[in-house]
């Protein structure tokens, strides 16, 4: 469940199963894929509610470079509704880490979210970049 006020959106609910798979999976790399079929629907401020069913493919990875003094994470979310191509949501995070120590790293993300369905005043693409300190370990 969901809801976004740069959407309009006033609830967003959503449910399914699907499967996925590890392609790689060693210290310095992680990488797996998913595929569900999603029900959605959407209940906008202005517009009709939209129902749809959806494939949801996804790409999610870890990686660390140059013995672990960099690290890059990526999710990409593809989800094109079943029934109309037309209608499709994607987002995709990239991220790259500088540990500074075993429980301190410095971050940047970049995100972009695309969505075809929006209300006539809502962009259909957005993008943000964030910076900040973590503290954890790992």
């Amino acid at each position: 469940m969901e809801t976004s006020n740069l959407r309009r959106i006033t609830l967003r609910q959503m449910a399914g199963a699907g499967v996925g798979f590890r392609l790689l999976k060693s210290k310095k790399n992680d990488l797996t894929l998913t595929n569900a079929i999603l029900y959605e629907s959407t209940n906008f401020r202005e517009i009709p509610t939209v129902t749809t069913a959806r494939n949801s493919f996804r790409v999610k990875g870890k990686h660390a470079l140059l013995q672990d003094k960099i690290r890059f994470n990526h999710i990409t979310f593809i989800q094109p509704a079943l029934n109309d191509f037309s209608n499709l949501r994607w987002n995709t995070i990239l991220s790259v880490e500088l540990p500074i120590s075993k429980w301190v790293t410095i971050r940047t993300s970049f995100e972009n979210s695309y969505e075809s369905v929006v209300e006539a005043t809502r962009k259909h693409n957005d993008s943000r970049v964030t910076f900040g300190i973590s503290v954890g370990n790992k």
